[in-house]
């Protein structure tokens, strides 16, 4: 432990950080950090954020940030006009801050997930220079782009095209059982877990599921099918996260997948507005 009395010990900290999660997924979460530590980065924000000084930054200007800029919440995701993109897809932890806060979290995932890509230390610096080079290219210019099939090269612009192959009957094949013309979901006990059958919670997804059916005026692909707990992401691993099967455009080989997960209040609004926690200048 500590000496200052006023000061949790890292450890401490997690825990905290943690209590109230489903208990069986904050076991998996804790293995996670202690085998690696780009999990770890992941999985710590808030002991980031609390023991970040923002008076030891460089001055810089005050704008909406990710909040958790790390190498893991860039990736691909189909847009409501069906085109694929590759931009970031994770903003749990948005906040109005100096944005130096997010180059400072997104170069340090680099660096510590430099080793499990197979970049030594030399390598990863310049990856890491280049990356400050053009995020101030990118800001001096003024405006935001993404990438998708016709603006992206490369590694991303083949993610991108092997994204575009696949099909929601595979996802569907992967994640759910098919007896008798009917779809469920499939219990593995590792991405998907069960929901009790008398559960509060199927209720209340239901009526999400619903109030998503008279915002885009579509009551039949809304339909449930059922439901099941979800076990994804790692910052917010034990937090309550779930998934329903929906009617979809037919059963049963064009049901779709919708995920639930808790908006928990981003962990940077906690420290940063703190008495006495750190503070821009």
């Amino acid at each position: 432990m500590t000496t200052d009395p006023g000061v949790l010990d890292p450890v401490d900290s997690i825990v905290a950080a943690n209590r109230g999660r489903d208990p069986e997924l904050l076991s998996r979460k804790f293995e996670a950090m202690a085998a690696d530590r780009f999990a770890f980065l992941r999985a710590s924000a808030g002991l980031a954020h609390a023991s970040l000084d923002l008076a030891a930054l460089p001055p810089a200007p005050i704008g909406w940030i990710c909040g958790d800029l790390h190498l893991n919440n860039f990736g691909c995701f189909r847009g409501l006009n069906r085109l694929v993109y590759f931009d970031l897809n994770d903003f749990d932890e948005a906040a109005r801050l100096p944005i130096a806060v997010d180059l400072l979290r997104l170069l340090g995932s680099i660096l510590t997930a430099a080793p499990r890509i197979g970049y030594q230390r030399k390598a990863a610096l310049a990856l890491v220079a280049g990356t400050l080079v053009h995020y101030a290219e990118a800001l001096a210019r003024g405006k935001a782009f993404w990438l998708e099939r016709e603006t992206a090269r490369g590694p991303i612009r083949a993610l991108i095209e092997q994204v575009l192959t696949r099909r929601r009957r595979d996802l569907l094949a992967r994640r759910t059982e098919l007896s008798h013309g009917r779809r469920t979901l499939l219990i593995d006990g590792q991405r998907l877990l069960p929901l009790r059958p008398d559960s509060k919670v199927r209720s209340q997804l239901a009526e999400a599921l619903d109030s998503l059916a008279q915002l885009y005026e579509s009551p039949e692909f809304f339909t449930p099918r059922d439901f099941a707990r979800r076990v994804a992401g790692m910052g917010s691993l034990g937090l309550p996260r779930y998934v329903a099967l929906v009617r979809g455009r037919g059963d049963p080989d064009r049901n779709a997948l919708i995920d639930f997960k808790q908006a928990a209040a981003s962990k940077k609004r906690k420290f940063f507005s703190a008495p006495g926690g750190p503070t821009a200048r």
